[in-house]
């Protein structure tokens, strides 16, 4: 069995909902106790990933939309479709020259730009081979990404929110085996944090914890995954959903505070966002709910606030996210997100 937290974004949730948000959309600078937040986080979206155009005409415009918006982040994922030719071997991995220079450029761009640059290495060797083979050769991929990267990233995100589905077989994990996976993962997480460290020691490694729904038990789940895990990451990462739940939305300040005094470690909002579409939410409501979610989180003060994500990736099976359409028009919502993230 599966608690369903992978399920991440929960689009079901019924549109009756938008009522008793809009009532509580008006959260007071400092959160919801009144009392004066952290400094404002730096805030930016993610984008979709570089690589299949060199000339990167697409991302280049999303690097425009985020610092026009006020954005000071941007996260973006780097495929190993795109930057590995084949694993295995001798070296562990054999890169592809061509594909990784398209993303590394891609990276250069949005820091000359300005932007804090997010890294995703969600991938991991596809083969079915040994833990050993699996070990020698993530290392040789963590190793020559540091080595590329190496100066151009602000945070590593290694997977994607791991807690629910295997970070290797992308098989659900039972409740009953978390605490041995977990265990496994930590122990993953600090060998490529410290691969990561020996060629790029500015960079902060994290990986990030599923975050829907947003409820009484939110705290003890995110408590459980980092309990094994952080000790082995420079910074916390989290996603965070809360829809247009009011509840859920009082209580992400304080679950930022639980994670960051537990920890004595930044927490950065990998994730928040509001899927658009017929069975779910209008624009409208997306643009209410995401710049009410990233004032809220703004409070608390995280590293970090990235809204999944800045425009509609119609390749990706979660699309229409994105407060842009897929050609770059805005949704009726999208000046209110950036007002939010600006702030």
């Amino acid at each position: 069995m599966t608690d369903g937290r992978s399920a991440r974004r929960g689009w079901g949730l019924a549109l009756g909902a938008a009522a008793c948000l809009l009532a509580a959309l008006s959260v007071a600078p400092g959160g919801a106790d009144g009392r004066p937040g952290a400094a404002g986080a730096g805030a930016g979206f993610t984008v979709a990933a570089p690589g299949e155009d060199p000339s990167l005409s697409a991302f280049r415009a999303d690097v425009d939309r985020i610092v026009d918006g006020g954005g000071t982040w941007i996260r973006f994922g780097v495929r190993a479709e795109v930057v590995v030719a084949e694993w295995g071997g001798e070296d562990g991995v054999r890169f592809d020259p061509s594909g990784l220079d398209t993303v590394v450029r891609a990276a250069r761009h949005a820091r000359d730009a300005g932007l804090e640059v997010y890294l995703i290495s969600t991938d991991g060797d596809p083969r079915p081979v040994s833990d050993a083979e699996y070990t020698r050769s993530m290392a040789a991929y963590w190793e020559g990404l540091a080595q590329t990267f190496a100066g151009e990233v602000t945070v590593w995100q290694i997977f994607n929110e791991p807690d629910g589905l295997h970070y290797r077989t992308r098989a659900e994990i039972p409740e009953s085996r978390r605490p041995a996976y977990y265990a496994d993962l930590g122990n993953r997480l600090e060998a490529a944090a410290r691969i990561i460290g020996e060629h790029d020691p500015a960079g902060q490694v994290t990986t990030n914890v599923s975050g829907y729904p947003i409820d009484g038990s939110t705290g003890a789940y995110w408590q459980e995954f980092f309990d094994a895990t952080a000790h082995g990451l420079d910074t916390l990462a989290v996603s965070a959903y809360p829809q247009l739940d009011p509840q859920a939305l009082d209580r992400l300040p304080g679950l930022v505070e639980q994670m960051r005094s537990r920890y004595d470690k930044p927490v950065i909002i990998a994730e928040v966002g509001l899927q658009t579409c017929p069975e779910c939410f209008t624009p409208d409501q997306q643009g209410a709910g995401v710049s009410a979610a990233v004032r809220a989180l703004h409070a608390a003060g995280p590293q970090a606030i990235l809204v999944y994500q800045l425009r509609d990736d119609r390749g990706s099976s979660e699309q229409d996210f994105g407060i842009l359409y897929s050609d770059g028009r805005p949704k009726s919502g999208a000046g209110e997100v950036f007002d939010a993230v600006s702030e």
